[in-house]
């Protein structure tokens, strides 16, 4: 007998629309891809990898159009049905424990047999409607689990003076943390997009960052550095982690020429291992959990090289060496970030035709076959680096 439907739901048209612009880009780049070799008379061996890469690339965003217009959620009368690229996935109503919402990934449902979860995507259409049928028939794992924590938490405060003091503390903490996290996504806008006052941004961007890790570190009880958005106790700073130690990294990347030194990778390599081993340390989960800390290894590495630079160019008060050399070319990118460079013949250190990083005001200042004023700097950390004037 076949069974009732209820309701269907389909990928939001507003999420194909987005999708399908962009996979259509991602066809052109393929494709671009692909005719390099014959446009540029590369060799044999470049010209198969690119062929390659453009059929691999081709293949997969075929799939993903398939899958995008496929994907399809059934409710039956006692039955979930999943369609997806490779068939139909049938999941009796009965078999259902509970869900939760994994940001970015969508709703985990779990099922009784072998403890076994099926994804849904949270890009569907009426998602309030999925979400309503969903909690007003299973439950919410996450919320069940913080109402365990919390429950386990009070009863361990019973019968002592501290309890109103701590429930309040904890209180303040989660304010705390929410303001922190808010100053670091402002911090983040503030140094990436418009860094006027550039030395106070940067500072703060770096004092945001320290702030959060110490304070995760000495209230380790109740501030982690990316615990659930559920808990009942703890509180997270990840956001003031992540976007201050973003910005810090991309504005060294996009400000400073640096001429190789270890001491870069012995400056930022150190305290990065030094905070995440306070971490492990510090942490009381399990190991799964403290193995977790290891995501966040390029979030300190970003901070720790961020600050390194910044560091020894702005702190950098010695007498620069000063060269006039002759721009051979000039052009600008404009990836993500517009950035200006100049092409130039040796000098200083460079024995061959490099490409430097410019100002803007710099660039429109000077054209082919003029000369342009170098300068290069011990650092204050003894990183050499070098600039234009």
């Amino acid at each position: 007998m076949r069974d009732e439907t209820v309701k269907t739901y389909t990928i939001a048209v507003g999420w194909k629309a987005l999708i399908f612009g962009g996979v259509l880009l991602f066809i052109a780049l393929s494709v671009y891809i692909g005719c390099v070799p014959f446009l540029d008379h590369l060799k044999i061996v470049p010209t198969v990898l690119c062929l390659l890469v453009s059929t691999a690339l081709l293949i997969l965003f075929i799939f993903a159009m398939v899958y995008l217009f496929k994907y399809k959620v059934t409710i039956c009368e006692d039955a979930l049905v999943i369609r997806k690229l490779r068939g139909e996935l049938r999941v009796s109503l009965a078999s259902i424990t509970g869900y939760r919402y994994v940001y970015k990934s969508g709703y985990w449902i779990y099922l009784t047999e072998r403890k076994k979860k099926i994804v849904i995507t949270e890009y569907l259409s009426k998602l309030d409607n999925f979400e309503q049928w969903l909690a007003v028939g299973y439950k919410n794992l996450d919320y069940e689990e913080a109402k365990v924590e919390s429950e386990k938490f009070l009863q361990g405060l019973e019968g002592t003076q501290d309890r109103d003091y701590t429930l309040h503390f904890i209180h303040k903490v989660k304010s705390f943390s929410k303001v922190l996290n808010i100053l670091g996504v402002i911090s983040f806008t503030w140094i990436f997009i418009y860094p006027i006052y550039y030395e106070m941004a940067i500072c703060i961007n770096a004092i945001i960052v320290l702030f959060a890790i110490l304070t995760a570190l000495i209230y380790y009880r109740y501030i982690d550095i990316d615990s659930k958005s559920n808990s009942f106790v703890k509180s997270n700073v990840a956001l003031a982690l992540i976007f201050p130690s973003l910005g810090l990294a991309i504005r060294s990347l996009l400000d400073y020429n640096l001429i190789y030194s270890p001491n870069v990778w012995i400056y930022a390599a150190t305290p990065t291992m030094v905070v995440i081993i306070l971490f492990f340390v510090r942490s009381k989960e399990g190991i799964k959990n403290k193995l977790q800390l290891l995501l966040f290894v390029p979030v300190f590495f970003a901070y720790s090289y961020g600050v390194v630079i910044q560091a020894n160019c702005l702190l950098d008060r010695a007498e620069p060496e000063q060269y006039s050399v002759v721009v051979i070319d000039k052009r600008i990118s404009s990836a993500k970030v517009t950035e200006y460079y100049l092409k130039v013949g040796p000098w200083g250190p460079f024995t061959k035709d490099n490409e430097i990083s410019v100002s803007r005001d710099v660039y429109d200042s000077v054209e082919a076959n003029e000369q342009v004023g170098t300068y290069i700097m011990p650092g204050r950390l003894k990183i050499p680096w070098f600039g234009t004037w």
